[in-house]
């Protein structure tokens, strides 16, 4: 009984470091996909979600509205979302 229950706590531990080299080879694949900080800065610009909203924050911040309107009839690009 003891020889098995090494035999299984074996074999679990390999089970577990081989999912451990799996999780770690998609976390590098995914980093290494994953556009850089410079070509994601256009999603931290600080949008307001409406026109109101804009000429308040405006206003207050004594900075000029960029108005962007998107109706996707096209297939244009969601700036808002960033989707196609």
């Amino acid at each position: 009984m003891r020889r098995m229950a090494t035999i299984l706590l074996l074999s679990l531990a390999s089970v577990v470091t081989g999912q451990d080299a799996t999780a770690r080879r998609i976390m590098e694949q995914s980093n290494a996909a994953r556009p850089s900080t410079a070509k994601l800065r256009f999603y931290d610009l600080d949008w307001a979600s409406s026109l109101a909203q804009a000429r308040q924050r405006a206003a207050e911040e004594k900075r000029p509205i960029v108005f962007i309107w998107v109706t996707n009839i096209t297939a244009g690009c969601d700036f808002f979302t960033g989707h196609t």
